[in-house]
């Protein structure tokens, strides 16, 4: 018979972002992404594509995850690129050597397709200078036997009409762009119960949370920005909060989220109803990152932390406790989430790694709340993360 903790664990497993392969809510788009790629490798031809939307819409899970799917089928070599780090255009060709030369001098002469994918494009600095770069990239697709597949996935929605409306003028070269919009109510809720169906059939039909729980979370969510990882966050804590009870008062059967429970924690995580620190409820990972941003400011001894050095302690930290978010990206995430419960402020910048981070609640309250966890504790006072 299975443990309480382990159904519970699989449980928040299953609502992680990347947790699945599985692409639900996005049939549509999908399917106009596939018949772009599959006519280039069936024609042998080269093509660009922008692909836009607000962030938590699932373009990058549904680029890669497409992906995947055909490079059984197709002979294919892919690169996959995050501007996200790259300050400049000069930057990405520098990654390379000179991709400028590398993708002219292969795309024309190799037998399979190369797929170029410039994840958060809109994130490199476009100066005039720059911006001459930025063309020709949109326009190899288009050289004479070229075989390049130019995929650029970004939240804004005017990137090519405001950067590159020289690309008008030839309309055979214009990408095709594919718009990501924000998640329904019915998309959410479909999302949510995908992920749990197969943990639910592994451990006898057990119910993790409420049909109307889901439904309650998915209306809030689909009605302001559609995001998919807030309503994932808010699913994973309201599961927490019930293992935690569990746990306290050592109950041996899996207990529902209900309407009630589901509806405190999306209390908790509206920046409008809630600024508080509740670290009984608080996963773990943003624990530590409010931990790292205090301990900068006792350290730095400033209140306003860049993104790039609070990304560099708290891996640090993590590493020693063998724990770590995947990417820089998903760092971001993690603090976007911790702002919109009211507990950092972010000041954005072209240079996503400048972004300017500081704490929204009284500094030594959040010692004190912290410093009650032995774990949190020794975070604070550890010398060897200072």
């Amino acid at each position: 018979m299975s443990s309480i903790k382990e159904i519970y664990s699989e449980a928040k497993k299953a609502l992680n972002a990347s947790a699945t392969d599985r692409v639900v809510g996005r049939e549509k788009e999908n399917d106009e992404i596939f018949e772009h790629l599959v006519s280039c490798f069936e024609n042998k031809i080269g093509l660009s594509m922008y692909i836009n939307g607000q962030p938590g819409t699932g373009k990058t899970f549904s680029v890669n995850t497409m992906l995947d799917s055909l490079n059984d089928e197709f002979k294919f070599k892919k690169i996959v690129l995050n501007c996200m780090s790259i300050k400049s255009i000069q930057n990405l060709r520098c990654t390379k050597e000179s991709l400028q030369k590398l993708l002219e001098s292969t795309i024309t002469t190799i037998k399979q397709h190369l797929i170029l994918v410039l994840d958060e494009i809109d994130q490199i600095e476009t100066t005039i200078k720059t911006s001459s770069d930025i063309y020709r990239l949109f326009e190899m697709p288009y050289l004479p036997n070229s075989k390049l597949i130019l995929i650029g996935i970004a939240n804004s929605l005017d990137f090519t009409d405001r950067l590159l409306p020289r690309l008008e003028l030839k309309p055979e070269n214009k990408p095709k762009v594919i718009k990501f919009l924000p998640y329904s109510k019915e998309d959410i809720i479909s999302i949510v119960k995908d992920r749990l169906a197969r943990v639910q059939q592994m451990y006898d039909n057990c119910v993790i949370i409420d049909d109307r729980a889901i439904m309650l979370c998915a209306s809030k969510v689909a009605s302001t920005n559609g995001d998919i990882r807030k309503v994932l966050d808010i699913c994973r804590r309201a599961i927490e909060f019930n293992e935690q009870e569990a746990k306290f008062n050592n109950i041996d059967t899996i207990k529902t989220v209900n309407i009630a429970q589901m509806m405190k924690i999306f209390n908790q995580v509206n920046p409008i109803t809630n600024s508080n620190l509740d670290r009984n409820t608080m996963p773990l990972m943003q624990k530590i990152l409010l931990c790292t941003v205090l301990l900068c400011n006792i350290e730095m001894k400033i209140k306003e932390i860049s993104l790039s050095k609070l990304f560099e302690k708290f891996s640090k930290i993590c590493k020693s406790y063998s724990t770590n978010v995947d990417s820089e990206s998903e760092f971001v995430n993690l603090c976007t989430l911790i702002q919109d419960n009211g507990l950092i402020e972010i000041k954005k910048n072209k240079d996503v790694r400048n972004y300017k981070i500081s704490l929204k609640i009284d500094e030594q309250e959040l010692k004190e709340k912290l410093q009650d966890e032995t774990f949190m504790a020794d975070i604070l006072t550890n010398k060897a993360y200072k």
